[in-house]
């Protein structure tokens, strides 16, 4: 199992190596936190409910025209920004906890995804097992999401549905090579 300082790692690592792209069209780098909250179903345990909160880094997309002012940075309004994040959580449903950590990419255009790990622990018994998470998302602020825990070895997934409602904000630019005025 992956400690949590060698996940930190690995993002800090992702984070640094988007950050530095400086051939890929972005002008400015912001990193930014976003909390959310989340019901769902569980398939086979009943409804759910739980928080996450992701901390990751946003490229944003130099253009000519439709800017519009967001704190500090002067913006495009009509262009597609990919977020890259490292996203702790948790859910409880009727017989399982389940506490997980992933690495999640949302392309801008409202469709994401996350792969990670979690932690499984049973209600009744106090059992706990270590399961893969995989983590697919559709949406902006409210997102509706796909959660499935499983294990290759055991041949068993746990999948649940719900709705997250998320709220990004940035925290700092790390960079930034556009104009304050349009």
């Amino acid at each position: 199992m992956f400690k949590i300082h060698h996940i930190f790692r690995l993002f800090l690592l992702l984070m640094a190596s988007i950050a530095n792209l400086s051939a890929s069209g972005y002008t400015s780098k912001n990193i930014y936190v976003s909390p959310g909250v989340s019901i769902g179903y569980t398939f086979g345990e009943g409804f759910n409910y739980g928080a996450q909160v992701s901390i990751g880094l946003i490229g944003l997309i130099y253009q000519d025209e439709g800017y519009f002012s967001s704190g500090d940075a002067w913006l495009p309004s009509n262009e597609i920004y990919p977020a890259y994040s490292l996203g702790f959580g948790f859910r409880i449903s009727q017989l399982n906890n389940f506490k997980y950590i992933d690495l999640q990419v949302w392309d801008g255009d409202g469709v994401g995804a996350g792969v990670g790990l979690a932690k499984v622990t049973d209600e009744f018994t106090g059992d706990s097992e270590l399961y893969n998470h995989l983590k697919l998302y559709v949406g902006y602020i409210p997102l509706v999401q796909l959660d499935v825990y499983y294990q290759i070895r055991e041949m068993s997934a746990i999948t649940s549905l719900g709705v997250t409602g998320v709220l990004p904000f940035p925290v700092v630019a790390i960079s930034k090579d556009i104009d304050e005025e349009p």
